[in-house]
């Protein structure tokens, strides 16, 4: 008896697409999304910073 194959079942994804969706999702995610802006913050406070020192 041959195993039967359901015609309508999702193929899973293959090494690479797993790898395309994982980075996907960590870029959209919000936590990665925060991280990013707060180095843009830290430079931003960096600069801030240094110019208070030098106008003092």
């Amino acid at each position: 008896m041959k195993p039967s194959i359901i015609s309508n079942s999702p193929l899973l994804p293959s090494e690479l697409e797993r790898q395309q969706i994982f980075y996907w999702l960590k870029r959209i995610s919000s936590v990665t999304a925060w991280l990013r802006i707060f180095s843009y913050f830290q430079a931003w406070a960096r600069a801030v910073e240094d110019s208070v020192r030098v106008a003092d």
